[in-house]
């Protein structure tokens, strides 16, 4: 643990690299957290809680139990205190074949809603942002139907095949 305090950015602190990560923050950042960086991104909807006062009340909360626990139980136990409201960052280092997969995959009407959003918003990034227009129109197989209800047909289907095969659904 006391390792992470030694570690140091390995990357030069120059013009370019600060040119690469705007555009990195603009391509994997900004669907999610928007060019402000306030939570506001085109693939925000209504299964996301934004930020909010509340939010921050939840952070400080769980900051103050976290330290409560480090102070009664040690920093390997206060790790664990953390909301599940809290997103989970990452980034995605795709190449052209890998995108066409996951975007082509996760557009789909059976997806979530909360992924197929990103996948949406991906294949655009792809186009526009990135200006790989040849790239994005290869992708045929992005769908970009509005579904309610995403994995509806797909539960019905696969009933009917149960019903057909004589199991149950357990």
């Amino acid at each position: 643990f006391e390792a992470a305090f030694e570690l140091s950015n390995p990357l030069p602190d120059d013009e370019a690299t600060i040119a690469r990560g705007a555009r990195l923050f603009a391509i994997y950042c900004t669907p999610c957290h928007g060019e402000a960086g306030d939570g506001a991104g085109p693939v925000v909807g209504p299964n996301r809680i934004p930020p909010t006062p509340l939010l921050n009340l939840l952070s400080e909360r769980a900051a103050a139990l976290s330290e409560r626990i480090r102070e009664d139980h040690g920093e390997h136990v206060a790790q664990y205190a953390v909301p599940f409201a809290f997103n989970i960052r990452f980034v995605m280092d795709v190449n052209a074949r890998q995108a066409f997969h996951l975007i082509e995959l996760r557009s789909q009407p059976a997806g979530h809603i909360a992924y197929r959003r990103i996948a949406h918003e991906m294949h655009r990034q792809i186009a526009e942002v990135a200006g790989h227009r040849a790239v994005a129109d290869a992708m045929r197989f992005v769908d970009r139907s509005g579904v309610d209800l995403e994995r509806l047909e797909s539960e019905r289907r696969a009933a009917e095949r149960r019903r057909r095969a004589g199991t149950s659904a357990t």
